[in-house]
């Protein structure tokens, strides 16, 4: 096989997937099944292995759910051991007068949503507790909200 001089051959030293698996985190992901008709607060989303910060969040149902008389959304706020790291919560808002759909807050293109920002205070140390609320406001809605999930994805120091 040739190749040319220039493209990947690959890492060079031997303990490069060592040293990625050090510092890789996953993203940290969680979801609530089926119709959601309450808050759901205090959800773990799970421990850091590092130090490092929150780079972005962001919340996407399955359903946005509709109500042609009232209100009805949804907001995540996301905690490090507690403490809020969002300066403004990701929102969705339901449909009014249209079908559910799938929404998302990533990218903010959809209808109706609000981005994430992330404060300043979203540096975490290694083992803190990341975790997140689910915040419902409905009344009466035609069509409930379904199958939210949140993201956040971390990036090391």
């Amino acid at each position: 096989m040739v190749t040319h001089p220039r493209s990947y051959q690959g890492p060079q030293d031997p303990e490069f997937a060592k040293q990625v698996a050090e510092v890789a985190m996953v993203p940290l992901q969680d979801c609530l099944s089926g119709e959601i008709s309450a808050d759901s607060i205090g959800r773990p989303l799970g421990l850091t292995r590092f130090g490092g910060r929150i780079a972005r969040v962001y919340l996407t149902e399955g359903d946005c759910g509709r109500d042609d008389s009232d209100d009805l959304y949804a907001e995540a706020d996301v905690f490090i051991n507690g403490v809020t790291c969002l300066s403004t919560k990701p929102k969705i808002e339901a449909n009014d007068g249209s079908a559910s759909e799938v929404k998302t807050t990533l990218g903010g293109t959809d209808t109706g949503v609000t981005e994430a920002v992330i404060a300043a205070a979203n540096s975490f140390s290694p083992g803190d507790q990341i975790s997140w609320n689910y915040e419902l406001t409905r009344t009466t809605p035609d069509t409930e909200i379904g199958n939210p999930c949140i993201c956040v994805e971390l990036l090391p120091d």
